[in-house]
């Protein structure tokens, strides 16, 4: 049975979010609206069961949606719990670290929340999160597609003139641009609908850079200048009301935090700062620096200077036009959140570091499957180009597959593969193979690969061709 591009889409990247060690990625809610109606039925409980059983948390943003389970309410109770362990934080440092933990949690579901139901509590939410500079930058990144409303505006305001972060005072500028209608709709590829987005044409991009850079006083008098009045304030709260306790308590809570400071100090003062990991820089990468990168691959590779600016959600990407190997593909600096592996909390220390990357593995793919035309075609979910796991999927469909069909599969992968091997490519080539309910990976040339898949689709037992 054919599916359309949403279901593969969501399917894709649920398989992807719940394999061992990949990492997690965040759903397009636009793909459920586009499913057909047969096909929403078939992923509600999916959805769903993902979700409660914590297998795919980034599956609340379709639990709006869903007919035969509350979603918005199971919404509500998860945002009213972070808040609650927020406001049962005893120390101002307890209190600290529960928002920076929670930050990005409440400002994505109350803007869910606040676009499902409408209602001005959950923007409030979003505003309290901005007493965190971590919270500023979820915030702007929700509320920068949102359709012009003055409050909005207002608050997105306050956030360029507060952020100390650039790429958080970026997206509440381009924010800002929408809401007067520079910007009127963000810019997606027609292959891939729910992929990387433009911020803008070069234009937009000089306009937007204009609002957001220099010191505090240089972004309020181009501000003001833009938008005809003086920037907003005052939306945004000095700190989040707490539970009053006993000042002895208080005391005695001090004293301990003293000398436990002292004690940890120096354990947790390598965790504060640390240097890129082999690989990462501080700064997007240089044109020289991807210029090496693509002859690293290709001695004759050719890169442009022209970069172009581009976001996906909370990346930010610099891509240059290159050509390696004969294949036109893209370099790109992409932004990217590293951990320090330090000995004391570890966890609370992310920085922003930039990686290069490349999308001529995905092209190569792209141009073998064009020698196939039985249905072969890249796995919906890989489509980003730049989706920083180590495979390239190829995907096939078949309604009523038979065991010579799928011994032809195994011989066009095992000639797709060796192909694929012949370019400098680093990434693996997979087969994913879907016939009704049953979906198999073929991930490597071996027989006993072969039978794997073969047993999961036939019960009598063959030897690979």
């Amino acid at each position: 049975m054919d599916h359309t591009y949403a279901y593969d889409y969501i399917v894709g990247v649920m398989k992807s979010n719940i394999t061992p060690g990949s990492r997690p990625d965040g759903y397009d809610e636009r793909a459920f609206n586009d499913l057909a109606d047969r096909e929403k039925e078939e992923l509600e409980e999916q959805i769903w069961e993902a979700y409660s059983t914590g297998t795919d948390p980034a599956l609340y943003v379709f639990l709006p949606y869903l007919k035969n389970h509350d979603g918005i309410s199971e919404l509500r109770e998860r945002l009213e719990a972070i808040r609650r362990v927020e406001e049962g934080a005893i120390t101002r440092s307890q209190r600290m670290r529960g928002r920076s933990r929670a930050q990005r949690t409440k400002a994505e579901l109350a803007d869910v929340l606040y676009r499902a139901t409408g209602d001005r509590y959950y923007f409030d939410i979003m505003k309290e999160c901005c007493v965190e500079e971590s919270g500023m930058k979820h915030v702007a990144s929700c509320l920068r597609y949102y359709p012009p409303d003055e409050e909005t505006e207002a608050l997105l305001e306050e956030i360029v003139m507060k952020s100390e972060d650039g790429g958080t005072r970026f997206m509440a500028a381009s924010g800002i641009v929408r809401q007067s209608g520079k910007i009127v709709v963000p810019l997606y590829s027609p292959e891939d609908p729910y992929g990387i987005m433009s911020a803008g044409t070069a234009e937009d991009l000089k306009l937007i850079r204009s609002l957001c850079t220099g010191d505090e006083a240089e972004r309020r008098s181009k501000l003001t200048e833009f938008l005809g009045h003086e920037p907003s304030t005052g939306l945004i709260p000095d700190d989040l009301p707490h539970r009053a306790i006993n000042s002895t308590i208080k005391r005695l809570i001090l004293a301990i935090a003293v000398v436990l400071g002292i004690l940890l100090v120096s354990m947790n003062l390598s965790s504060c700062h640390y240097s890129p990991p082999e690989g990462y820089t501080e700064e997007h990468h240089t044109y020289e620096e991807a210029v090496e990168y693509a002859q690293a691959l290709d001695a004759d590779a050719t890169v442009s200077e022209a970069a172009e600016e581009a976001e996906q959600e909370s990346r930010e990407y610099r891509l240059w036009p290159a050509e390696i190997e004969g294949v036109s593909c893209s370099i790109a600096s992409i932004s990217a959140s590293v951990y320090n592996d330090g000995f004391v909390g570890a966890g609370e220390f992310a920085k922003t570091f930039y990686r290069l990357d490349t999308d001529y593995d995905y092209f190569v793919a792209k141009s073998l499957l064009e020698e196939y035309p039985d249905g072969y075609r890249l796995g919906d979910s890989y489509n980003d180009r730049f989706n920083q796991h180590d495979v390239v999927v190829v995907n096939v469909n078949s309604d009523n597959m038979t065991e010579d069909q799928l011994k032809r599969m195994w011989k066009d992968y095992k000639v797709l593969s060796e192909e694929y091997k012949k370019h400098p490519v680093h990434k693996e080539l997979w087969l994913c193979i879907n016939c009704g309910d049953t979906r198999e990976y073929l991930t490597k040339v071996s027989d006993e690969e072969f039978r794997k898949v073969r047993d999961a689709f036939f019960s009598d037992k063959q030897t690979a061709e």
